[in-house]
């Protein structure tokens, strides 16, 4: 029982390792610290050299993503992605939900993304038959056992493969399963990665749902992307500046973190995180989520 509990414990300790130096990653890329997000998947797969494929998946996706107007960083993912371990066509279908299998779908799924934005800057060069092939065997995997966010995670990445074939209707289709399948359950960050080329597709679907509440999610997903326009005045709020923690906060809640999640990265409780969030909300004038990471991005808090 002793050994069961430990590995158990050991277990949590290892995923929450490896989120935490991915949360962070992200969090340095939305703030522009291209180095600073290098480092730290860096230090992740130096740790963890079990997890160094996923590490270098991550830094390319967010490279290619904060930096799509650099050449060289689209570039550099090409050639990473010809030299790597990178091989979708030689996959087999997951056969476990183990931490290791879990990072190792990470991986190829950041790679993925990849594929998409590189497919979307230069369509003819790129070939995703094999991508979709990959993709199509772990959503079989994932429907059978019941894996909703790896659900979500699959029809958002393949609607960005379908988007960027021209495939309209096909990518409307598989949104439209991820908006539905996320909605009730909050998923938000999954569709934040890649939302310049997202953009187009929610704003094509939203017209065409008929239930208030999932059109309502999509209202607020495009809220929440980045360089989404603020669509009211933003008042000028003469309060006490936010505190470096409190912006650490609010980073993390426009980076689609669970407060669980950011109690995690920050090493804080649960109740810390709420009174922190509390103090934001409070300072911005505002009292939802979406509203706060609106405000902030227009007065460039973040």
């Amino acid at each position: 029982m002793t050994q069961g509990l430990s590995l158990i414990c050991y277990t949590g300790e290892y995923e929450a390792y490896a989120e935490g130096h991915s949360a962070l990653a992200r969090l340095r890329c939305i703030q522009g610290d291209w180095t600073g997000m290098s480092d730290n998947l860096r230090m992740l797969a130096e740790t963890r050299p079990e997890l160094a494929l996923l590490a270098e998946a991550l830094r390319h996706h967010l490279a290619a993503h904060c930096r799509a107007a650099d050449h060289s960083a689209q570039e550099e993912a090409r050639r990473w992605l010809a030299q790597s371990a990178i091989r979708f066509d030689a996959l087999p279908a997951v056969a476990g939900v183990d931490p290791l299998r879990r990072f190792h779908f990470q991986a190829y799924l950041c790679a993925a993304h990849v594929r998409a934005r590189l497919a979307a800057r230069a369509p003819q060069a790129e070939s995703l038959r094999d991508v979709h092939a990959y993709l199509a065997r772990q959503e079989t995997f994932a429907e059978t056992h019941g894996l909703t966010g790896w659900l979500v995670q699959i029809w958002t990445a393949r609607a960005l493969l379908y988007r960027v074939e021209g495939r309209t209707e096909d990518a409307r289709r598989l949104i439209g399963l991820a908006l539905a399948a996320a909605a009730p359950r909050g998923y938000v960050r999954i569709f934040l990665d890649d939302g310049d080329l997202l953009r187009p597709l929610l704003e094509s679907v939203e017209p065409r749902l008929h239930d208030d509440d999932l059109a309502a999610f999509v209202q607020r997903l495009q809220e929440a992307l980045p360089g989404a326009a603020a669509k009211s005045t933003i008042i000028q709020v003469d309060t006490e500046q936010l505190s470096d923690r409190e912006l650490d906060v609010l980073r993390l809640l426009a980076a689609g973190q669970s407060y669980k999640e950011i109690g995690q990265q920050l090493f804080l409780s649960l109740n810390t995180v709420q009174f922190h969030v509390k103090n934001i909300y409070g300072k911005l004038l505002v009292n939802k989520r979406v509203q706060a990471i609106e405000k902030a991005r227009a007065m460039k808090l973040i």
